[in-house]
This record gives C-alpha cells, sequence and structure tokens, in this order.
C-alpha cells in the first residue's frame, strides 16, 4: 500500500511540474509525433474483425514517404490486424502479470517477482514494437512456468506429484507382499 502512494505521489508531482514522465507523451517529441500519427491510421482504418495479417501502413511523415507491415505501438498494431479477437493476447500477457503480483504479494516467493520481471517488457511494448518479440514470447513461457509449476515454498509441483506416485507404488507393493 505504501508503494501504490509513494508511486501516485511521484506521478503526481511529475506531471505537474513537467517531468520526464509528462514528456513520454508530449505531443512536440518527433518519436512522439510518429506515433499519434501511427494511433489515427490505426483508429481510422479499424475493422471489428480486423484487416488481417497482411494488412499495412502507409503514411507521410517529416516529408518522407514510409509503408510498412506493423508499427511501434504493438497494441494497437495487433487490434489493427486481428479486430477484438486481439484481446484474446492481450488478456493472457495481462492476466499473467497480474497473477504474478498477486501471488507474490500473497506468498513473497522470490520466483514471483521474477514472473514480474520477466513480465516488464509489456510496459516497455507501449511505444515500441516488442509486443511479440522472440525472446519476449519466452520470456512469457518462462513467467507461466515459474507461476504455475512451482509452490508457495518454491517446490517443483511436478516433483511432488512424482514423490506422491512413488509413495502410493510403495505402498500398494508392500500391501501385495503382506496379502
Amino acid at each position: 500500500f505504501l508503494f501504490v502512494v509513494l508511486a501516485a505521489a511521484l506521478l503526481a508531482y511529475d506531471f505537474t511540474c513537467g517531468g520526464s514522465i509528462a514528456e513520454l507523451f508530449d505531443k512536440n517529441d518527433i518519436g512522439n509525433q510518429k506515433r499519434y500519427l501511427q494511433f489515427r491510421l490505426v483508429y481510422n482504418s479499424f475493422k471489428v474483425f480486423g484487416n488481417g495479417l497482411g494488412a499495412g501502413y502507409s503514411y507521410i511523415f517529416g516529408g518522407r514517404f514510409y509503408r510498412g507491415y506493423s508499427i511501434e505501438i504493438s497494441y494497437l498494431d495487433i487490434v489493427q490486424k486481428y479486430g477484438v479477437a486481439a484481446l484474446a493476447p492481450i488478456y493472457v500477457y495481462i492476466e499473467t502479470l497480474v497473477t504474478a503480483i498477486k501471488k507474490a504479494r500473497r506468498t513473497n516467493s522470490k520466483g514471483c517477482v521474477v514472473a514480474i520481471g520477466a513480465m516488464g517488457y509489456l510496459f516497455v511494448a507501449v511505444g515500441n514494437p516488442v509486443m511479440f518479440a522472440s525472446v519476449n514470447v519466452l520470456l512469457h513461457c518462462l513467467a507461466l512456468y515459474i507461476l504455475y509449476c512451482f509452490d508457495e515454498a518454491g517446490n517443483h509441483t511436478q516433483t511432488e506429484l512424482r514423490n506422491e506416485r512413488r509413495e502410493y507404488i510403495r505402498a500398494r507393493r508392500k500391501a501385495q507382499r503382506t496379502t
């Protein structure tokens, strides 16, 4: 709770004083001008079921003509290509991050902290086309593995299942020998 209050105070101070966080979305920044243009392109060409995987972009920026397959804003790029179906992968990514945060608060597990760190690229993907980069997909798989294959004590859940099965087999064999 204290972290949230401190983060909110820092953000409020930064935005009121025109700090570096406010500059991230400044319309006068040349990189942001291009992103705002790309946002308008996606907004104007939005279709409920998407434009398809082959949909590209054509625009003029800074006196140059650009034609390409993807844009810097990863979230909007997949919405433009998949339409409302893009909500599924976005939901899965965000749900993994939320699950890692909830589990870390509940268990104090170091593995959950690693999972949160692995999902940190979601924040970078707001302004950069890295959401489906191969390294980030592997990081997502690593986060899922950590979250669902380890218990709160850091023990591998499959190991526990194997040990339980071994104990069951031993008990069964012992029961067969006595009969």
